[in-house]
């Protein structure tokens, strides 16, 4: 992605005033962003339906958020990104009753990794369309986004490894 010119430019943070400029880090930063974002999705595979179900949210915010930015033109219509993230949620969605517990088809390594990179390729894709609107923009912050998945994704890591450190203390507890 870095070598075709996806690259994450700048953020934000909460409580704090203007943009982060990465400048030379920017490609780092998105290398280090996207290999995060694709082993986050790839480790919480492991509970049935868990990694669909957080990808289908994830997504349909960022479908949801995009027409907002289509509505206020600060996203052309032309752009692709809503489509693949409506997409996503219906693969997800439609493999989410094959998924359940006890899972009859389960997504693997690939499909997991897979999700991760399309929902990073998709949020950095798009929204490096609009960073120089969203950069002079007083009002408009993209950076909601960011963190509503970064959240899902962390609060789906914290029950994955709850439930890793549940099952090795049982399994080592005498009987």
């Amino acid at each position: 992605l870095v070598q075709f010119g996806v690259v994450m430019y700048s953020f934000r943070l909460p409580f704090y005033d203007g943009p982060i400029v990465l400048a030379d880090l920017a490609p780092l930063v998105t290398v280090l962003w996207l290999v995060g974002m694709t082993q986050a999705i790839n480790l919480i595979d492991g509970l049935d339906g868990l990694a669909a179900g957080i990808v289908a949210i994830a997504a349909f915010a960022f479908f949801l958020y995009s027409q907002e930015l289509t509505d206020s033109d600060l996203l052309d219509v032309r752009n692709i990104g809503p489509l693949l993230a409506i997409i996503a949620v219906g693969v997800c969605i439609g493999f989410l009753p094959h998924n359940f517990n006890p899972a009859r088809i389960i997504m693997g390594d690939g499909g997991a990794l897979f999700l991760g990179l399309g929902l990073v390729f998709v949020l950095v894709g798009t929204m490096r369309l609009v960073q120089e609107e969203w950069s002079r923009s007083a009002t408009g912050s993209l950076s909601w986004l960011a963190y509503l998945i970064t959240m899902l994704v962390a609060v789906a890591l914290l029950a994955l490894t709850v439930t890793r450190i549940k099952k090795s203390t049982l399994n080592r507890q005498p009987k």
